[in-house]
C-alpha cells in the first residue's frame, strides 16, 4: 500500500477508532475494508484480486456466525483519466461480493476527498451502549417466583406452582 495513502486511511479512521488492520485488511466488527491497488487499464484484475480476497474473510467470518458488511477499496495511482470515468461508476455501483468504491489522490485535495466517499469510513463513531438498568423493586412473591425459576426452571416453576394450586384448591374443597 502507498506509505500516503496508509497515513490517509489512519486520518480518516483514527477519530472514530472503530476500524483496525488485520493483515491485508482493515476490520471491524460491522465491516471489512481490502484495500487494492488498481494500475491504470488493469481495474477487472484488481477487481477480481480484491473480491476473491473478501470472500475469503467474509467465509472465515461466516464460520464463527459474523455477517460483516464488505468494502473493496480499489486504489488508482493517480487521478483517472477522463475516458476511465465511466469504467470506475460501472465498478462502484456493481452490487456483487461488497460494496466497491475507486479512489485516487487528488492534486489539489490529496485522499481526503476520495476517502470521504468510502461508506464505511463516513460512518461515525460507535456510541458506547447505555448502562443497564437497575433491577425492578420485587415483592416478596414476585422475588420468589424468580428463584424457583432459577432452581427448576420456567416448566418446573411452573409445574410447582400448579401443583400447590391445586393442592391449595383441594384443600378448600374439603
Amino acid at each position: 500500500m502507498q506509505p500516503d495513502l496508509e497515513a490517509a486511511l489512519e486520518v480518516v479512521t483514527s477519530p472514530a477508532g472503530f476500524l483496525r488492520m488485520a493483515g491485508d485488511a482493515w476490520t471491524a466488527p460491522h465491516a471489512i475494508l481490502v484495500v487494492q491497488v488498481a494500475n491504470p487499464g488493469s481495474l477487472d484484475e484488481a477487481l477480481y484480486t480484491g473480491e476473491e480476497r473478501i470472500q475469503a474473510l467474509l467465509e472465515a467470518r461466516a464460520a464463527r456466525g459474523e455477517w460483516p458488511d464488505a468494502y473493496l477499496l480499489l486504489v488508482l495511482p493517480g487521478p483517472p483519466a477522463e475516458t476511465e470515468l465511466l469504467p470506475i461508476r460501472r465498478v462502484e455501483i456493481d452490487p456483487g461480493t461488497c460494496r466497491k468504491h475507486v479512489v485516487w489522490c487528488d492534486p489539489v485535495h490529496g485522499w481526503r476527498r476520495s476517502l470521504e466517499r468510502v461508506t464505511c469510513l463516513a460512518l461515525p463513531p460507535p456510541t458506547p451502549p447505555a448502562p443497564p438498568s437497575p433491577p425492578p423493586d420485587l415483592t416478596a412473591e414476585e422475588a420468589a417466583l424468580l428463584a424457583d425459576i432459577d432452581a427448576h426452571g420456567v416448566r418446573g416453576a411452573r409445574r410447582r406452582r400448579a401443583d400447590a394450586l391445586a393442592a391449595q384448591e383441594a384443600s378448600h374443597a374439603d
